[in-house]
């Protein structure tokens, strides 16, 4: 590669394992957080500075105080610099943060990639300026592409790492498995799951962020007050007959539910029409619906036939090497 790429990414271990195939390139570095690597007092001074003066100016003229400690060159390569930044640290926009860098880093490259919808970022900074973005980024990826037609970005399709995961001893776990947040899809899941149990299927829906008014009484249905771990989510998932996918509103883009249905070779039941574009489209794999009255229950029968014969073509290294190209056409 032509870069040393440096990824600011999330903690959770979502993120962590999506991009464990880039680990084994050479000339990668990733932050899961600020200050990662350095001592653990430095790291919560930052984060309570942040949680007390966020989105104030006091805490846009302290940040530069920190600008030189964020980030630490750990490698003697002689390439530029790629900083692939996720949208989780809009707050390096703000704050100058980029400035800072473009200014000690000669030559470096700027990359901003949103995994989530514009609309929905918005809903977090109500003053999103997507030029002032533009203005600070030499590129900007989307995995939405109804945001990339919008505000002339790239169109990326995220990425998701083959991790191993056992084998339960006890295989299939359930029939059908969704985990996820409620957000606007609640009414299709309950849907859903009474048409599953009503047929005779073993479910496991582990749904967060559901009130206790809008719960279901008298079901196996799991309303978590927190997120399930990535790792416990990708061992039901390998133990599962069939993943459901319902989407959020507004969102085409391919979700961790699709590749991790090519990953571990699932049955897939989702409402993403764009799925069908894909190369590894089959309906014996994969249904389509619109509205769950259209589910066919028996494609859950029989999971023995899936194979997608899947070669990494969504991992991490894919959109390193997507950066590069457009990168050489600036």
């Amino acid at each position: 590669m032509k870069y040393k790429h440096v990824i600011f990414d999330n903690r959770d271990d979502y993120f962590v394992t999506a991009l464990s195939d880039v680990k084994k390139v050479p000339d990668v570095q990733i932050y899961r957080y600020e200050l990662d690597g350095r001592a653990k007092i430095l790291r919560y001074m930052y984060q309570v500075q942040r949680r007390v003066l966020r989105n104030t100016k006091l805490e846009k003229l302290l940040h530069k105080c920190w600008h030189p400690t964020l980030f630490r060159n750990n490698s003697r390569s002689s390439k530029p610099i790629c900083f692939v930044i996720s949208a989780k640290y809009h707050h390096f926009v703000q704050n100058g943060y980029l400035s800072y860098l473009r200014r000690h880093y000669s030559n470096c490259k700027i990359v901003l990639f949103y995994r989530d919808t514009i609309a929905h970022q918005k809903r977090a900074i109500p003053d999103l300026d997507i030029q002032s973005l533009k203005n600070n980024c030499d590129l900007i990826l989307t995995a939405n592409r109804f945001d990339a037609e919008q505000y002339g970005m790239v169109k990326f399709d995220s990425f998701c790492s083959n991790v191993p995961v056992d084998d339960a001893p006890d295989y299939p776990l359930s029939d059908v498995m969704f985990v996820g947040l409620a957000k606007d899809r609640l009414d299709t899941l309950h849907k859903a799951y009474k048409l599953f149990t009503e047929a005779g299927l073993k479910c496991d829906f582990y749904i967060t962020g559901v009130p206790a008014e809008k719960r279901l009484p008298n079901t196996d249905i799991v309303y978590a007050d927190r997120p399930m771990s990535y790792r416990e989510m990708l061992y039901r998932t390998k133990n599962s007959r069939c993943l459901l996918e319902v989407t959020q509103g507004g969102s085409d883009g391919y979700t961790s539910r699709f590749f991790e249905a090519l990953c571990y070779n699932k049955l897939l039941i989702t409402d993403n029409k764009r799925v069908s574009e894909t190369k590894f489209y089959n309906p014996e794999f994969i249904q389509l619906y619109s509205s769950p009255d259209e589910i066919d229950t028996s494609f859950i029968k029989d999971d023995s036939r899936v194979n997608y014969n899947y070669q990494d073509e969504y991992s991490p290294i894919r959109m390193l090497e997507l950066i590069e190209r457009e990168l050489a056409q600036l």
